[in-house]
């Protein structure tokens, strides 16, 4: 029938659902073409990110497990921004409430924990954690913007893993380094240092000369990469 609203049923009402459903109504005019309806088991939506309050312990949090975001979630850093400043344009939450915006909802962090059981010398088996930190930079997620080449990645990696030995390294009491002693025995085996000037430094301080987009740079100065000897073009154009 012409005139008729296109009826949308959406089952669930985890983060997925609600992303398709929130998506939809995007579009101009979203409520003359559609008629949706979300079924959800219960009244709280967001599935497994769904957190409440329990009044009978103290009113605390309580949720399916710790959630962390990771800075590259750049899509759903994109879809929360847009929902906080919906909800500000709207009035339905003022910016200056303790939790308006992503910025105050969101706080940054450029490390994290990780643990593993660990065999000790005297026979029994201990949670060791292991400290991972990364770069920080001063983007912020959900802003677009272009991401590193994969060879920029490849720096970080590099400059990260020789930080994290040198930080081992100094670290002087017993049972304070995190990383396991089979990492110190296996250079000592191949007779390599562990400090610098070690392999891996060697590897950073190169990568660190060496620009993040060897092709660009290439393509910047009219220069471009031959095959090497032996290696023929494929015949079917495909590199």
């Amino acid at each position: 029938m012409v005139g008729q609203r296109r009826k949308i049923a959406v089952i669930g009402g985890g983060v997925g659902a609600i992303t398709a459903t929130y998506a939809i109504t995007q579009i101009p005019d979203w409520n003359k073409i559609f008629d949706i309806t979300v079924y959800q088991m219960g009244w709280r939506c967001g599935g497994k990110g769904a957190s409440g309050r329990n009044l009978a312990q103290h009113a605390r949090i309580e949720e399916h497990g710790l959630h962390i975001w990771a800075g590259f979630y750049e899509n759903a850093f994109r879809l929360m921004r847009d929902c906080y400043e919906t909800l500000n344009k709207t009035g339905l939450r003022s910016p200056e409430a303790p939790l308006g915006t992503l910025d105050k909802a969101f706080k940054g962090l450029s490390h994290f924990f990780l643990a593993e059981d660990l065999p000790q010398p005297d026979g029994t088996v201990s949670l060791h954690p292991w400290r991972i930190d990364f770069q920080p930079n001063a983007e912020k997620p959900g802003t677009g913007g272009l991401l590193p080449s994969p060879f920029a990645y490849f720096q970080m990696a590099a400059r990260s893993v020789a930080d994290a030995i040198d930080r081992d390294l100094s670290l002087e009491a017993p049972g304070s380094h995190w990383l396991p002693d089979r990492f110190h025995s296996g250079f000592n085996r191949l007779g390599l240092p562990l400090a610098a000037p070690s392999p891996f430094h060697h590897l950073a301080a190169l990568a660190d000369r060496l620009p993040p987009n060897p092709h660009a740079r290439n393509a910047a100065s009219g220069r471009t990469c031959r095959p090497r000897a032996g290696l023929a073009p494929r015949s079917d154009g495909r590199g």
